[in-house]
């Protein structure tokens, strides 16, 4: 797999952290871990010029999760 690939699938792997939280509060994990899930991601993002806004962006733009 090429750099550009797996760079790709990392931010693809961070929607899905993020995205996965939307259900959790169903099962038991509470609004605090999922601020500290959120702190953890932009504190590895951090320095790198992505944000998880970007991210979104990026998802729209390439149509990632799309059947």
């Amino acid at each position: 797999m090429k750099e550009s690939e797996q760079l790709e699938k990392i931010k693809k792997n961070i929607l899905a952290v993020d995205w996965s939280m939307d259900d959790t509060p169903y099962m038991g994990f509470s609004s605090d871990n999922i601020r500290g899930v959120r702190f953890a991601i932009e504190k590895i993002l951090e320095g790198t010029g992505i944000t998880i806004e970007s991210l979104f962006l990026e998802r729209e733009e390439k149509h990632w999760f799309e059947s």
